[in-house]
């Protein structure tokens, strides 16, 4: 049975708790992700009947095989493709492999697509160019940008995140492609952005603020800032907050307020991103540097 649900869950958790025959479903509004909704979930004896959604869909195929009928002819939608569907245009879904049908999709609002958009450079209305698309590193984009919006994380990932698959999507999936200006060299603005992040690091920066801070366009920000530090803003924004945390490990002062005092949400939001930049939990340190 399908059944649906507010609150960040994510795929793989649900997943684990389901049998390998049963249907399963999430749709929720993620909190601080105005204009997104996303949906996670695996069919196997369910099919959607013919509808059409308000929003944009950008959906991930995370494993089995899946179709869906639309403008007249049967689609397949294989793994590791994307499924481009514009709002308004009917659709149906169904598995197409016995083990079933293991999807993500990414809900974008037409104001805040088109707000992206307009930030990129683009013109006029937005209009994906085909159903469906097979695109290594887009996938991989929508998956981080999926990740950060189920889960707790930095504004500055969420938002940067957003600006990287809507540039790509037009980029390469529209009618028309975009054909973003290529990074200069913007020492000194990269360099007060580099400084004020160093200063904040802990607070919840806006990349329209930071963007507006230097004096560039937010998605040229992006490309400009890891052109010449190698890494995007949100990551060098982590990567501060995680090097700042891990000496205030060294203390005794307790996990939960190592990790409010550096940025992150609680302490299961410390643990996770700890463990994946050191391989090891912060307690686990703490004791190695103790001991």
């Amino acid at each position: 049975m399908l059944t649906g649900a507010r609150g960040g869950v994510t795929l793989a958790s649900v997943a684990m708790a389901r049998a390998p025959d049963a249907d399963f479903a999430r749709l929720w509004a993620p909190e601080r992700a105005p204009g997104v909704e996303l949906f996670c979930g695996r069919l196997v004896r369910h099919a959607f009947s013919k509808h059409a959604h308000e929003a944009y869909t950008v959906g991930l195929n995370d494993g089995g095989g899946g179709a869906f009928w639309w403008a007249g002819a049967e689609r397949a939608a294989a793994p590791g493709g994307l499924n481009l569907i514009n709002p308004g245009e009917a659709h149906t879904g169904r598995a197409a492999a016995p083990e079933g049908w293991r999807l993500r999709d990414l809900y974008i609002e037409i104001a805040e697509l088109d707000r992206v958009a307009a930030g990129l450079g683009w013109r006029g209305p937005v209009s994906f160019a085909a159903p469906t698309a097979a695109d290594p590193p887009l996938y991989a984009a929508c998956g981080r940008l999926f990740d950060a919006l189920a889960e707790p994380s930095p504004r500055l990932a969420r938002e940067s995140l957003l600006v990287d698959v809507v540039g790509r999507l037009l980029a390469a999936h529209c009618q028309r492609p975009l054909r973003p200006r290529p990074p200069g060299r913007e020492a000194g603005a990269l360099a007060r952005a580099r400084d004020y992040l160093a200063a904040h690091f802990a607070d919840e920066v806006g990349l329209d603020e930071l963007a507006r801070r230097v004096g560039l366009s937010p998605a040229y920000f992006i490309r400009a800032f890891h052109r010449r530090f190698g890494l995007p803003p949100h990551q060098y924004q982590r990567q501060l907050r995680l090097a700042h945390a891990k000496r205030a490990l060294r203390s005794a002062a307790p996990l939960a307020d190592v990790a409010a005092a550096h940025g992150f949400y609680d302490q299961s939001h410390l643990t996770r991103e700890f463990r994946r930049a050191f391989g090891v939990t912060p307690g686990a340190y703490r004791r190695a540097v103790s001991s």
